[in-house]
This record gives structure tokens, C-alpha cells and sequence, in this order.
């Protein structure tokens, strides 16, 4: 009767045994098979190397498909680079790229933001506008016009306009009041031709060519303003005054992203259309580039 070890022995070998037909199942198609102390030879064609043409492509899709055949069955198309130009994403769509989602959707948002932007910065220009016409101006006769936007700016500037003549029945006689818009105006057209401390009569040439120049930079009797006593109205039109400009340069610096992001469209266009990616026949990776400058690409041949 064996012992308990010597049981265990052949269990192990018997286990051993198994395991090692079992492993070498797969490959008994590939090497010969030995039965007792002869060897039978396997079939010559299943020794023989797969043909380079007939192996199946490494990291191809399904189907024996890769990237070559790709290319070759949907070219790039010249255009595509002009198209992501004017509509970005649209190259990367003609030459089946997904990333042109990326370039649409940030297209789509900019867009979005920019007329955001101009909607806000015309809701606040109409705000601050109707409150110098109501408030400011009001107490002078204000006409429904408006003017330029220098004028909005002096009204930012300054608390009043001041009287543009202070005798409306008699000749032109300037603000004198260098606190309010018109006065100082007046003080720096006679800064331009005497010093304006000295007093001249209306006769003389200087004081005439001061006068001319006052009445060219000061604000006429239909726009004047005066913000006195209305101090709370004064700084709501300052906050829409600030916010409009603020958003006017947002409006600005979001078309300029948006046409860096047709120019950055169109640079990628034209790179996936010069630069293109293919495998070979073992599925190795390899990239094709086309360089029309002469320099660097395929030069001319000389003429004998």
C-alpha cells in the first residue's frame, strides 16, 4: 500500500501533466507532435510564414479598414481651409473631424456673448441719455435730439454747462464761471491768443479771435445742463455712462475672439489637409506631409 506521500507525489505529477497538455493545446497547430520516440511532421503550409499582404492590420477597424484606406477613399479637400475660414468647424466637418464640434460650439457662444454685450450697452446708452434729457436738461428747454457723445462726456465731466451767452439780448458775452463747461471753454480761448487774466476790450483783434474760438467749443442754449441739486440722478448717470463703455469693450474683444477662432479654424484646416496621418501594411503608424514650398518640399529639376 503506497504511502501517504508517494500519493501526493503522483497527484502532483498527474496535476503537472494536465496542465502542461492543456497549456499546450494552442500551439500543437504550430510545432510537430511527438508520439513515443517518433516524430510526425505537420503539414507544410502550416509552417509557412502569412504573406505580408494577407496579415490583418494591427489597430485597424473591423474589416481590415485602417487609415490609409481612409484616406484614400475620402481625400482632403483643398477647400477646407477657405471653409473654416468663413464658417469654423466647417473644414474639420468636409475632412470628417470630430474636433470641428469644438470650433462650432465656441463660435456659437461668442456669439451669443457679443450680442449679449451690444443688447446691454444700448439698454444703458438709452438709460443714461433719457436721464440728461429729463433731469439735466430739462430745466433749459431740452430738445428731443441728441448729440454727439462728446457732449455726454462733458456731461459726465461736469456738474453744469453754464450760460453760453449772459446777455441773450445784446452781443455775445461768455460764461465767466470756470466751475461750469462754458467758463472754461472761455478760459482756454483766451489762453490761446493773451493771457487770460488780462482784460481787453471787445474791439481788440486778440479778444475778437478768442471770441470765435468760444463760440465754436461751447455748448449752444439748446443743450445746456446744469446737475445741481440732483446729485443722486448725477451718479446713476455716471454708473450707466461707466457700464455702456465697459460694455462696448467687451462687444470689442469678443469679435476679436471670435475671428481668432475662424483664423485658429482655418490653421488647423490647413494643417490636417497638408498633414496627414496613415499606416502601413504591419499597422505601423506613419505621417504624410506636403510642403509646396520649394525649400523645404520637392524642388524643380533643373533644366540641362
Amino acid at each position: 500500500m503506497p504511502s501517504r506521500s508517494g500519493t501526493a507525489v503522483v497527484v502532483a505529477l498527474a496535476c503537472a501533466a494536465l496542465g502542461a497538455t492543456w497549456g499546450a493545446a494552442p500551439a500543437a497547430a504550430q510545432r510537430p507532435a511527438i508520439v513515443g520516440a517518433r516524430v510526425v511532421p505537420v503539414a507544410p503550409d502550416t509552417l509557412a510564414a502569412p504573406d505580408v499582404a494577407d496579415a490583418p492590420r494591427v489597430g485597424g477597424p473591423p474589416g481590415g479598414r485602417d487609415a490609409a484606406d481612409e484616406l484614400r477613399a475620402f481625400p482632403a479637400p483643398r477647400w477646407a481651409p477657405v471653409a473654416s475660414l468663413v464658417v469654423p468647424g466647417a473644414g474639420q466637418a468636409a475632412l470628417r473631424q470630430t474636433r470641428g464640434v469644438a470650433y462650432v460650439v465656441a463660435e456659437a457662444y461668442a456669439w451669443v456673448q457679443a450680442l449679449e454685450y451690444r443688447r446691454e450697452a444700448n439698454r444703458h446708452r438709452a438709460d443714461y441719455r433719457r436721464r440728461a434729457r429729463e433731469v439735466a436738461r430739462a430745466p433749459f428747454g431740452a430738445v428731443q435730439r441728441d448729440t454727439s457723445w462728446a457732449y455726454f462726456e462733458a456731461l459726465y465731466d461736469w456738474v453744469a454747462s453754464g450760460a453760453y451767452n449772459r446777455t441773450p439780448s445784446g452781443p455775445l458775452t461768455p460764461e465767466t464761471d470756470t466751475l461750469t463747461y462754458n467758463g472754461r471753454q472761455w478760459y482756454e480761448a483766451r489762453a490761446l491768443f493773451y493771457d487770460p487774466f488780462t482784460v481787453l476790450p471787445p474791439s481788440d483783434p486778440r479778444y475778437q479771435r478768442a471770441l470765435a474760438a468760444y463760440a465754436t467749443r461751447a455748448v449752444k442754449d439748446d443743450f445746456l445742463w446744469s446737475w445741481r441739486d440732483r446729485q443722486l440722478d448725477w451718479d446713476i448717470y455716471k454708473g450707466d455712462v461707466t457700464r455702456e463703455n465697459q460694455l462696448s469693450r467687451d462687444w470689442t474683444m469678443t469679435l476679436i475672439v471670435i475671428g481668432a477662432n475662424h483664423l485658429v479654424s482655418a490653421i488647423d484646416a490647413l494643417a490636417s489637409v497638408r498633414l496627414r496621418e496613415s499606416r502601413g501594411p504591419l499597422g505601423e503608424r506613419r505621417i504624410e506631409a506636403t510642403v509646396p514650398w520649394p525649400p523645404f518640399g520637392r524642388r524643380p529639376a533643373r533644366r540641362p
